[in-house]
């Protein structure tokens, strides 16, 4: 399998938290650049069966819980109201 270059690219899919008996949410494409360091460290996260079945899902996931984690400590600013 060849590794991605300093370049590379990896789509996350961001989620909220939701009940498993619900329609899961829409999902927005996101794409994200890192250094190859980053994607090894997300590849080792991956071989571990917890974090999805590549760097990709293993980004989202880990966004979506540091992202979770912020807005349930009230660290995450307050979401705008239009």
């Amino acid at each position: 399998m060849q590794r991605p270059n300093a370049a590379a690219i990896l789509v996350a899919q961001l989620v909220d938290s939701y009940d498993e008996t619900e329609q899961p949410p829409e999902t927005d494409k996101l794409t994200l650049s890192t250094n190859p360091i980053i994607v090894k460290r997300l590849e080792r996260l991956v071989h571990t069966g917890f974090y999805g079945k590549n760097a990709a899902e293993a980004a989202e996931r880990l966004v979506a819980q540091t992202l979770e984690g912020m807005d349930r400590d009230g660290r995450l600013p307050p979401q705008k109201t239009e």
